[in-house]
């Protein structure tokens, strides 16, 4: 398969683009150079992929190759028109192609085509401007909550520039940033309600962020809106006076939910949802989602995630002195992300086939915000010693 069939529309989508996410990164840094910084580093490999590599050793998946070929043939159908979009008819046809609800993401490769040309790469590009937009929600979501400016723009960057964002993102043509985009966003409107209040535009904005999802992932509606109930439960129980209610409601979050969640929703489903594929043993299986996949273990095809593998494995220690962070300063302006967590990867981790590092795409905010945390203290306590040292 021809990667690039035309690489001056290649090199036009691509400048377009980082115009883009120069424009959405800068608005928050405020510095361009720090910003033109950010965008080279986020579209390099993308566009060293596209130009050399995809000659040599392309990335070949299977659900990637079907999304290009199959979104390829309904844009040829509507003959290259935004407009067949629009229409009762087509919708039946994309559905028809996915085999069922899941029809939003051939929309977003066809929206793709029509604006970068019908190529591969075009939904790819298109996947890296989402995440730079992931990145500035994610911004707006931590401002709401007890950091310094300066923290913020930390973990900005680093979700910017996150290894599993940057991988997932640049070679192939898959959804999961897109869900990852969905998600964010969704938490972003919840924890803006419980610090600002209702606000009737945002409601609508949730409700149509959860039918976009229901055509992409839809078991991700189902979890949102468990996510947004138990939030606005358990902020709400946080201002009793009864004793020891914040050792209770963090004790129910961490405990009672997942085995709550597992007995209830996965033990009397799982007649209905054995078309996943095989259930696993979750003592197992909610450590093996955490820390998959290996690297000297990881299969070929998958070979363009060796390096965001090192780097899981090497800032995994930080996970748990993230969540104990996390949880004495966030736990109640930032819960939403908890609560997905633990949501999805009691779910994930009853299914050996949703066991993949891609699976853990969608929770990337979280873990990038629980490495950084644990990063920005690392650096700030070292930042302090030299102070110290100095003034001796």
């Amino acid at each position: 398969m021809e990667f690039i069939e035309n690489y001056n529309f290649f090199l036009m989508a691509i400048l377009v683009l980082i115009s883009l996410s120069f424009y959405f990164i800068n608005k928050i840094i405020s510095n361009p150079t720090v910003s033109v910084a950010i965008v080279i580093l986020k579209f390099a490999s993308c566009f060293i992929y596209f130009s050399i590599i995809s000659k040599y050793y392309p990335v070949i998946l299977s659900d990637d190759q079907n999304y290009f070929f199959e979104s390829l043939d309904l844009y040829a159908m509507g003959k290259e028109s935004i407009n067949y979009l629009f229409s009762t008819s087509t919708i039946t046809k994309f559905m028809i192609t996915a085999q069922g609800y899941h029809f939003g993401y051939y929309i977003y490769n066809y929206i793709s085509f029509w604006l970068w040309g019908p190529y591969y790469y075009s939904p790819v590009l298109t996947n890296i401007l989402i995440s730079t937009l992931t990145g500035t929600v994610f911004y707006k979501t931590l401002s709401l909550s007890q950091f310094n400016k300066r923290t913020v723009i930390f973990l900005y960057i680093l979700f910017l520039l996150h290894w599993d964002v940057l991988t997932w993102s640049s070679f192939i043509n898959l959804k999961d940033t897109l869900v990852l985009f969905l998600s964010v966003s969704s938490m972003y409107i919840m924890v803006r309600t419980k610090t600002k209040g209702l606000n009737i535009k945002y409601i609508l904005l949730f409700l149509l962020i959860l039918t976009c999802l229901f055509t992409i992932r839809f078991y991700f509606c189902f979890f949102l809106i468990v996510t947004s109930l138990l939030f606005f439960t358990i902020t709400q129980l946080s201002k009793s006076q009864l004793p020891y209610i914040d050792f209770i409601l963090k004790f129910s979050i961490f405990i009672v939910l997942p085995v709550g969640f597992y007995f209830t929703f996965i033990a009397l489903f799982s007649t209905s949802i054995d078309n996943i594929g095989p259930r696993t043993n979750i003592l197992f299986g909610f450590p093996r989602y955490i820390l998959t996949p290996f690297p000297l273990n990881i299969e070929p095809d998958y070979s363009f995630i060796f390096i965001s593998s090192i780097l899981h494995w090497i800032f995994l220690p930080t996970l748990p002195f993230g969540i104990f962070i996390f949880t004495k300063k966030h736990f109640y302006t930032l819960m939403p992300y908890l609560i997905m967590f633990l949501l999805l990867s009691t779910f994930y981790g009853s299914f050996a086939e949703l066991q993949g590092p891609r699976h853990r795409v969608p929770q990337t905010a979280f873990l990038c915000l629980l490495q950084g945390l644990v990063l920005y203290e690392v650096l700030a306590s070292i930042k302090r010693i030299k102070m110290k040292n100095q003034n001796i």
